[in-house]
């Protein structure tokens, strides 16, 4: 199913890697060879896991509830293969600021990545991930406030919040229709009561809607995306274990 909209496209960075069919050292095959070995002795990490034993170094920098710099820092003495789970959460290290928590997805199709990727020792990783913010109300996030990444299931246990924080790191979906979805769940806010919400205000002439027309249908859609999910994992229906994992 696809959940793009040709109203709002997004964009999705894509990485390519070129060989070389020629090189004096070696045929292409063996070349291809030496690079599999390589990346076979990486130490594979999960992200969550590595962060409480000190093996990485992680930090959440939000622009605004829409979009969230990580970095991450390979504190070990060899290169490191790091696993995200599907979907993850940032919430502000001072919890009494009252700043909202947001909600974000593992970058399990983005770029080809399948999830993984590779940082050498002492070098640090930066990833650009799209958000949605999962309390509605609250301030907006900025680059002034400490963020810190936790498991999605620190702020909602909601098995539809996490499916759609799923698509929206493996770039399916556009990320105000998300916002709308996310609002949906989080929230209980009827399509009536989004389409309605103010986004800017000005002195002279109407307001201007927090959603487009066009946000909100392509939310439904994805509502109703994520519910069918739920219903057809098993996972959720299983005894209580990370459900952002699968």
């Amino acid at each position: 199913m696809v959940l793009k909209s040709a109203f709002r496209p997004t964009c999705v960075a894509v990485m390519a890697l070129a060989i070389g069919l020629m090189a004096s050292h070696g045929s292409a095959a063996e070349k291809a060879d030496a690079k599999n070995a390589d990346k076979a002795e990486l130490k594979t990490i999960e992200l969550f896991s590595a962060m409480e034993a000190g093996d990485i170094d992680v930090k959440l920098i939000p622009k605004s509830s829409k979009q969230a710099t990580v970095l991450i820092e390979n504190k070990l003495g060899t290169p490191v293969c790091i696993k995200l789970p599907d979907a993850f959460a940032g919430v502000p290290v001072l919890a009494q600021m009252g700043m909202g928590g947001m909600g974000m997805g593992g970058m399990g199709g983005m770029g080809g990545m399948g999830g993984f990727f590779n940082v050498k020792p002492g070098k640090v990783a930066k990833l650009r991930v799209p958000t949605v913010c999962l309390e509605h109300g609250k301030p907006e996030p900025n680059p002034r406030m400490a963020y810190k990444l936790v498991p999605i299931e620190t702020l909602t246990t909601k098995p539809e919040v996490i499916e759609l924080c799923k698509m929206l790191g493996s770039g399916q979906l556009v990320q105000s229709a998300a916002q709308a979805a996310a609002w949906h769940f989080t929230d209980n806010m009827s399509w009536e009561q989004l389409a309605q919400k103010v986004g800017v205000e000005h002195l002279i002439g109407p307001s201007e809607p927090y959603f487009t027309v066009q946000d909100i249908q392509l939310g439904m859609r994805i509502a109703a995306e994520s519910m069918r999910r739920v219903r057809e994992n098993p996972a959720y229906r299983e005894p209580v274990k990370s459900l952002s994992q699968n």
